[in-house]
């Protein structure tokens, strides 16, 4: 009876214990779905080259990726109104303008171009900031949990 109650004792102590370190992956930048994010909010461009003016070469590479972002832009609304200009025609009873669709098309290609790159500049730039700082490169978290599992009491480790 001893031993058990000593054994839980220890295990309450180590699960209660906790180290003095930062969390790894606070402030840290990330970049999905076309935007950028630091600690579950949404940054803005203007926010983001702020905060990547500490390293140099992920400054450099959003300053890029702004760039390539709003030359998607210039192209892609463009190709967009002129395929549905060349298209227009037809649903007001004349014919389809294929010149329109197709410089549309020609457009549009273009900004999806762009848009590749700016993921692309994106993504290499949260990496370069991310690289330079404490705890970023940290594997995943582990969880411990001790408690009913499938087949009984047990202890589990999920990394």
């Amino acid at each position: 009876m001893k031993k058990t109650l000593t054994t839980i004792l220890l295990i309450a102590v180590f699960f209660s214990l906790k180290a003095q370190q930062q969390n790894p992956y606070e402030n840290t930048l990330s970049f999905g779905s076309g935007e950028f994010f630091q600690n579950g909010q949404r940054l803005r461009m203007k926010e983001v080259l702020e905060i990547t003016k500490v390293n140099d070469e992920a400054y450099s590479l959003v300053k890029k990726a702004r760039t390539n972002k709003t030359m998607a832009g210039v192209f892609t609304y463009p190709g967009s109104f002129a395929i549905g200009y060349g298209f227009g025609g037809a649903l007001a009873g004349g014919s389809i303008e294929w010149g329109w669709v197709g410089a549309g098309a020609g457009l549009l290609t273009g900004g999806v171009l762009f848009a590749l790159a700016y993921n692309k500049k994106a993504q290499l730039a949260t990496e370069a900031y991310n690289a330079g700082r404490p705890y970023a490169n940290q594997g995943a978290k582990q969880e411990w949990s001790f408690g009913m599992q499938r087949n009984g009491l047990g202890l589990s480790l999920k990394f």
